[in-house]
Parts: C-alpha cells; structure tokens; sequence
C-alpha cells in the first residue's frame, strides 16, 4: 500500500513527471491501489501512455481479480498490446462482452479449453487483432473457432499434444488471407503439412519453426513447393535432416532471403552453403552453427559473398581453420553480432596480430562470443574490447586460459594491457559496455576484473560464478568504479559471501 508521505512529496510535481513515474509501476498496482490514493492520481493513473501495453500474468488472488477487471474496463480503449493471465480472461468475458477496440496483440502464453471457450467471437471483441502468441496442449477445434475468423499476420504457437491436431490447425493456417509471420514450437511436422504451408501462404514473409526433438526427418519435396514468386525472407529450419539439395531449392526460389537457421542440420555441407552464397547475397543472418560437415571454405563464402551480414553463428563450427575468424572479422564490416563459441581452432595467435585489426575496418561489433575456447586469453580480450567501441556485450564463459592481465605480449607488438586499462578512462571509451560472462572461466584473477571495471564503468551485468581465484577484494572496485550494476553473480566463488548478499545475486 502507498504511504501518505509519498503522496506528499509528489504532490508538486507536474502531472506527466507523476505519469512517468507511474509508468515503472505494474498494472495490477495501478488497477488496485495507486488509483484509491487522491482524486488527482485516480486521473492520472487513467491517462492511456500507461495503458498501451498491459502486462497483468503476475500472481492475483480472486479479490484482487474482480477488483482489476472492474478497473480495467475503464482503459480498456487505449490497449493495444495485452498479456494477460487465463484466469482473468475468464472474468473478463464471463458476464458481458467487452470491445478492445484498439488491441493488436494478444498473449495467451497458458491457453487451455475454458479459456478458448469465453473468447467467443474475437472478429467482434478485438477487431483489429494482428498478432496471436498462444500454446495449448488442448482440443484444436476450440482453437480454430476463436481465431479462424481473424485476418492475422503474425500467428506464434507452442503445441505439445496430437499430431492429428495439429495438422487442422496448419491447414487452417493455409486459408488466412494476409498471414505473414508463423513461428511454431512443436514435436513435429511432416513433408505434406510444410510443402502445404510454403504452397498456400502467398503473403508468408517470415517462417520459423522450432521441434521439441532433434533431427526431424523434412526430405527435399517439400521445399519442391516454393514458387519462383516465394515471398519469405526469414526461415528456420534448425534440427532438421534438410540437406544440400534442400538448400539449392531455396536459394532458387528465395533470392531475397535475408535470415536463414540451419543450426544442428547435420546433412548440410559446404555445398549447401556455396548454394545460399551464390543465389542470396542479400542474407543478414545466418545461423550455422552444430553442423559438423562445414569447413573453413564455408566460413571463406560467408566472408567474400554475404556483404550485408550482421549477425553470423558459428557456435561449434569444428572445421574452421585459423584464417577463417580473421576473415570475417576484416572483410565483413557491417557485422554486429557474431558466435564463434566452442569452436577449437579459434586462439589468441588467429585474433592478436596488427594486421587483422586494420584502421580501415570498422568494427561495429555490438556482441561477440567466444564462449568454450580454451585459448582465448586476456590480451585478446582487451584487445577486443578497445577497439571494437561498440560492443555491448561479450560473453566468455568456460575459456580457462584467461588468467590475468600481468603477461606482457611484447612478441606480437601489443603493449602491456595492464598499463594500458588501469589508467582511468575517459567518460567516452568502452561506455557502450553492459554485459560480461566469465561463468566457468577458472582462471580468471583480480586483475582482469578490476581493469574491465576501470574501462568498462557503465557496465549492467557482470556474471563471475565458479570464478574460483577471485578474491574478495575485487567486489569493492567493481561496486565503486560500475556505479550502475544491475546483477553481480558471484556463485561458487571462494570469499565469503554474506557480507553481500543484499547487492548480489547468487
């Protein structure tokens, strides 16, 4: 409950300070008590930027549940995007239907068979429904008669039960008129029910599918289907048995492809990928990952042909030699986002000398992972972090050979990085820095974290569990020079941790 001195201190402030401040709060708060206050915030707690997308999925006893839908009938015209519990939707329509008139977007992340019974007629409630996001392990013709009226473009579902189910919900798919996004997390889906979805959705940009199971048997005949005229940009396809042949029709067929996941394909080789190479030059993403029959003339394609990639998984890419991470560091410039975890041959020898890092490179780098690799060291790390500006988060979980920053690596021309990141930095240098993961890194000492916190001071995340040689003394350099830390993980570490157990999380 609000106290009254709260209210007292506030009482000067202008009204659209007191709605900002109102806008860090949750809706159910709103709807309960900020609104009980004064007549003046009842007013403001109604103004509709509060009310524009409403989150009410936190746990409710049933008072407080007739209390908030009583409320929130009186903003209910200013909602656009609403993510609401199963149990309240109940109450909402159980007596009297109401009109979101203005909804666009609806979660129902728990859907079940009473609530699919009170939705009703959703071409009535929420005329200009766009986006349904939804997961039922229930009987589909329910489903299917709430949302078959409904001229949607973005359909996302998280299915478990039957497959007979879900077939007439894909076949219902086929008949929207102005479907352009679909993404299913499922079991399975066979050859029939996908070349019947890439054949009928003449409007489907976007189609990403996500299985339950691994290596989901989808032969060639079903990409037979895709038409000279195909409209999709994005496709996941992840742990499936695609193979070359799979890739060739889509490459021939989707020339405008710009994101492609083919992570845990283990049939695609390099032959797929001089396929994607030499019909989508337009591809900004490209996930590759887990696929043990790429090699470094893969990684070779990607860096000379894909001039607009910005984000590249290479997370388990065993046959990537040592040129290959080079390459795509200097000649892919508009990368933002690249995953080279887990990859062997990636080391401090491939990503240290001067000449990978060229004045004539822009390095744009928003997030890198270098995650597994056992020969990532400290220099390397530094040397990323000063001269990729923008990056924003690095993560470099389980890499052992970072230790400290105390080595010197006058043989590679770099100079001592402990002199060089102790030295305070300017309000301007690394300020783009929020996130760090050392989880599982063994190695790593006091030295390295105080200089990331010298340089990195804007600094939100920073995760040191099983960082076993920390010591206790590295917390108060951290906690003075990252004045705006969110989260410090410090798990399984050898200090003690009680004295902190109010500022960290363990």
């Amino acid at each position: 409950m609000f106290d009254i001195k709260y209210m007292v201190n506030m009482e000067g402030l202008p009204d659209d300070v007191i709605v900002e401040i109102f806008s860090f709060l949750p809706h159910q708060l709103l709807l309960l008590e900020v609104r009980t206050v004064c007549r003046r915030w009842y007013t403001l707690s109604h103004s509709a930027d509060l009310w524009q997308t409403v989150d009410l999925t936190l746990g409710f006893n049933q008072t407080e549940k007739q209390a908030m839908v009583s409320n929130l009938k009186r903003v209910q015209d200013h909602v656009k995007i609403l993510k609401v519990d199963p149990r309240l939707l109940q109450t909402i329509f159980k007596n009297d239907i109401w009109q979101f008139l203005t909804l666009k977007t609806l979660h129902l992340n728990t859907l079940c068979k009473t609530t699919v019974s009170v939705l009703g007629e959703p071409n009535l409630r929420y005329p200009r429904l766009e986006k349904v996001y939804f997961s039922s392990a229930f009987d589909n013709k329910l489903v299917l008669s709430a949302f078959s009226g409904l001229k949607l473009d973005t359909f996302e579902w998280k299915y478990s039960g039957p497959f007979q189910q879900f077939r007439e919900t894909i076949l219902a798919l086929g008949k929207m008129d102005n479907l352009q996004k679909v993404r299913l997390h499922v079991k399975s889906l066979d050859n029939e029910l996908l070349s019947y979805l890439l054949k009928n959705c003449h409007t489907l940009h976007s189609l990403k599918l996500y299985f339950f199971n691994v290596n989901i048997k989808i032969d060639n005949d079903a990409f037979l289907s895709l038409t000279d005229n195909c409209s999709l940009t994005e496709l996941g396809l992840p742990t499936t048995s695609i193979t070359d042949e799979s890739l060739y029709h889509i490459s021939k067929t989707c020339p405008f492809l710009k994101l492609i996941n083919i992570n845990n394909c283990f049939y695609i080789t390099d032959v797929g990928i001089r396929h994607l190479a030499m019909n989508c030059i337009h591809l900004e993403n490209v996930h590759i990952g887990n696929i043990p029959n790429l090699t470094n003339f893969t990684v070779q394609l990607i860096s000379s042909k894909f001039k607009h990639l910005k984000v590249l998984n290479l997370k388990q890419c065993m046959g990537m030699e040592n040129r290959g991470i080079a390459n795509i560091f200097k000649k892919c410039s508009m990368l933002i986002k690249l995953n080279v975890s887990f990859c062997p041959k990636v080391n401090s020898h491939v990503l240290l000398p001067d000449k990978i890092w060229t004045s004539n490179v822009p390095l744009k780098l928003r997030e890198i992972s270098l995650s597994g690799n056992n020969n990532i060291t400290s220099e390397v790390v530094f040397r990323i972090i000063k001269l990729c500006c923008c990056l924003q988060s690095f993560e470099l979980a389980s890499c052992p050979s970072i230790q400290s920053i105390d080595t010197a690596s006058n043989k590679q021309g770099i100079s001592n990085t402990r002199s060089e990141c102790v030295q305070k930095p300017q309000k301007t240098d690394h300020s783009h820095m929020k996130s760090v993961n050392f989880i599982g890194s063994l190695n790593v000492e006091d030295s390295v974290i105080i200089a990331l916190s010298c340089i990195c001071p804007d600094l939100r995340n920073l995760r040191l569990t099983d960082c076993k040689k920390l010591t206790k003394n590295v917390l108060g350099v951290v906690f003075r020079n990252c004045r705006f830390i969110d989260s410090l993980e410090i798990a399984n570490c050898t200090f003690k941790r009680k004295e902190y157990k109010d500022t960290v999380t363990l």
